[in-house]
């Protein structure tokens, strides 16, 4: 279990403020809400969500994952990483800080959907003790084929869906093409990246096409808005590359999240896509 080892797709420095008091809801009734959210954990791992307002967990091929927000979306998501015989997994649980009894779920998804935003986006790299650039280039192409940029996408309301052809160019697997599948409606969010390159460090190829899911999932709950994000891939399995594909992409969730967060902090007061809360 990776706690408080990287501080990855959500390092609590990332967070604009502190995530430990998300909301003003009665602690018995967020408690309550929680357990029956997430069935798996025990009454200790609960308190230590509604404390911290993070979780962390690495997904095990035999367990599946333990994070997701309800039994429905979590045997999609078993499902999904199952489908393509996954060898390594990660994820992390956030409650966002903050009072979101207004929460606007297309708004959201709209900051979500912007991917041109992620380019410059920064991380924590264990390797090189230090915070480094993650994105150099991202943006929505046309296909896959012609790869010519285009918009990001725009959801105008719930439920809706689509898709989008994503390119991104970043600093430790290079260059590569993303289908992103998103479904909204008024009370979740949900966003699922497949590979349409192979994910290769250097000239080393570590994630076929169609072998890796990055699964986004925003919950709106009575008490509380969760972030979801995991990580799920068939991946190589050769000693300190495996350790590196983990270590990257739990580091990733932490920076996504954190990116995520400060556009809804920064858009609280209605500035970018309609008023979120």
């Amino acid at each position: 279990m990776m706690q408080s080892r990287l501080s990855i797709f959500f390092l609590s420095a990332m967070l604009l403020g502190s995530s430990a008091s998300p909301g003003s809801a009665d602690p018995t009734a967020k408690a309550a809400e929680m357990k029956t959210l997430l069935p798996h954990l025990d009454s200790e791992r609960i308190e230590e969500l509604l404390t911290r307002g993070e979780l962390s967990h690495m997904i095990e091929t035999d367990e599946g994952p333990l994070l997701v927000p309800g039994d429905d979306l979590r045997r999609l998501i078993t499902g999904d990483l199952e489908a393509i015989d996954y060898t390594t997994g990660v994820e992390v649980l956030n409650i966002i800080p903050g009072d979101y009894d207004d929460f606007d779920t297309v708004a959201a998804a709209n900051l979500l959907l912007e991917l041109s935003t992620l380019e410059g986006l920064e991380y924590y790299s264990a390797s090189r003790e230090r915070m480094r650039t993650l994105f150099v280039q991202s943006y929505a192409i046309d296909s896959a084929e012609n790869e010519r940029r285009v918009d990001d996408p725009f959801i105008e309301e719930a439920p809706g869906g689509g898709s989008v052809i994503m390119f991104q160019e970043d600093m430790t697997f290079g260059k590569n093409k993303l289908r992103i599948a998103y479904n909204i409606t008024p009370s979740t969010i949900h966003m699922v990246t497949e590979n349409i390159t192979t994910f290769s460090w250097g000239p080393v190829p570590l994630i076929k096409p169609g072998n890796l899911r990055l699964h986004a999932l925003v919950y709106r709950g009575d008490n509380f808005t969760l972030y979801y994000g995991s990580f799920g891939a068939k991946a190589i399995r050769i000693g300190i590359l495996e350790k590196r594909i983990y270590n990257s992409f739990y580091n990733r969730l932490v920076a996504l999240y954190g990116w995520f967060q400060a556009k809804l902090s920064s858009s609280a007061d209605g500035a970018a896509g309609g008023r979120i809360y």
